[in-house]
């Protein structure tokens, strides 16, 4: 959570304890990025005045960064979120099975 609050430039009683409570996740972090301390932050996720963008233009390249430099998900986010828990439980279970066509 407070790793989060960090990369958006934000503080951490801005994010709510259990992300999955949260009815719209999208809105919420555009919102949150609207108070970064963060130029950068606004300008890339913040959808530019006047648009009918729901994201900024580059919502999804930070969102990337924060997950691949930042974010702990065995750590800390599994145990805050039940619905990530269960798909990283999935994830680890699966097994793919190979057939051989013709076989």
């Amino acid at each position: 959570m407070a790793r989060f609050a960090d990369f958006l430039g934000v503080r951490a009683d801005r994010l709510p304890e259990w992300p999955d409570m949260t009815p719209d996740p999208k809105a919420f972090t555009v919102n949150l990025a609207q108070r970064s301390r963060r130029r950068d932050i606004r300008d890339d996720i913040v959808p530019a005045f006047g648009t009918t963008a729901q994201v900024g233009r580059n919502y999804v390249g930070r969102l990337m960064e924060f997950a691949t430099t930042s974010w702990q998900i065995d750590k800390t986010a599994c145990r805050r979120s039940p619905s990530l828990n269960k798909a990283m439980t999935a994830v680890q279970r699966f097994s793919p099975k190979v057939t051989m066509e013709g076989q």
